[in-house]
């Protein structure tokens, strides 16, 4: 199948390599930095005696089996 079927114009592979890999990139730092930031104070995530209000457990589970089976 040609590239111009799906894009309009032919694209090389080195392009779509790149642009694959600048999307993972940001999809996993944005991923990261949410998850650690969303938690306050943001010390409850490794310290559960403060007591935070941070994603549950089965949030992240589900991320990781989510990311494992693509």
């Amino acid at each position: 199948m040609s590239t111009n079927f799906l894009f309009g114009r032919d694209r090389s592979f080195a392009d779509e390599e790149l642009t694959t890999t600048a999307f993972t990139c940001f999809y996993t730092l944005f991923a990261f930095a949410t998850f650690l930031t969303f938690c306050k104070p943001i010390a409850g995530q490794w310290n559960p005696s403060l007591r935070p209000k941070c994603y549950s457990r089965v949030l992240y589970r589900d991320f990781g089996l989510f990311n494992a089976g693509q």
